[in-house]
């Protein structure tokens, strides 16, 4: 990049507000980390969709394909596409109960999130360990507070 590429990208970067900037270099770290995680699932043939649904229904075994859905903030098809290749790969099972389908873990799905969860925990613990307890438990819990913002403003603008 020469010269005069770098000093237009750093005032339009100076431009943003702090709170866009933060979000971009939050984005490149959740990108970064993402890319790691995905190729240590991707040696197990799961995907990040598929490890959230998993560890889901191991927290909560019986939830409906809705209540999954709202948990993940996918959509009730995405979480429908997702449990027909899990339930085909034998990791998940639906039992229906009236209208809805019930999903619990199967044995080879418990197995499977017992052994690939300690090897992600790895890889996010090498992640974060630039950070002590305390920054940690700061970080956790502003993510926190973003998170409840941003699901109530997406309850507003749903209603």
């Amino acid at each position: 990049m020469n010269d005069a590429c770098s000093e237009k990208l750093c005032a339009v970067e100076y431009a943003m507000s702090p709170s866009m900037k933060a979000w971009m270099e939050f984005s490149r770290l959740v990108d970064l980390g993402q890319r790691e995680l995905s190729n240590a699932l991707r040696c197990h043939q799961l995907n990040a969709g598929q490890l959230h649904l998993l560890v889901t229904v191991r927290s909560n075994e019986g939830l409906t394909q809705q209540e999954i859905a709202d948990h993940l903030c996918h959509t009730k098809a995405n979480v429908s596409q997702l449990l027909d290749k899990m339930e085909r790969s034998g990791l998940v099972r639906r039992t229906a109960d009236g209208r809805s389908y019930r999903v619990a873990l199967t044995d080879e799905g418990r197995a499977l999130l017992d052994h690939v969860v300690p090897e992600l925990e790895s890889i996010v613990e090498r992640q974060f360990s630039a950070l002590n307890s305390i920054d940690r438990g700061d970080f956790f819990r502003m993510l926190g507070i973003l998170f409840e913002a941003s699901t109530a403003d997406l309850e507003l603008v749903a209603s």
